[in-house]
């Protein structure tokens, strides 16, 4: 399976920028309850954000569902779903 995780240098860069912004705060990043604050932050965006990191087909088929066409019909999963307007009326 390919590797959906963020690399070391998109980590190490997560880290610098919160590390910017606590300072930006008036904060010490370095003071006892802040020191591990940049990779704890780096890991949360690495779990929050791994959906981005999925194309569109590879969620459908994680999810049992399909993404629609424009005409509504989607080949590759044979869905069809009626769409309705905002008045409830079928499209």
């Amino acid at each position: 399976m390919e590797n959906r995780h963020l690399s070391e240098e998109q980590k190490r860069t997560i880290e610098e920028s919160v590390r910017n912004i606590l300072a930006a705060l008036g904060d010490d990043p370095d003071r006892e309850g802040l020191v591990d604050t940049p990779e704890r932050v780096a890991r949360m965006y690495d779990e929050v954000f791994e959906g981005m990191r999925y194309t569109n087909e590879e969620i459908a088929r994680m999810f049992d569902r399909c993404f629609l066409r424009r005409d509504g019909f989607s080949e590759k999963y044979g869905c069809i779903q009626l769409l309705r307007a905002s008045s409830g009326a079928d499209v």
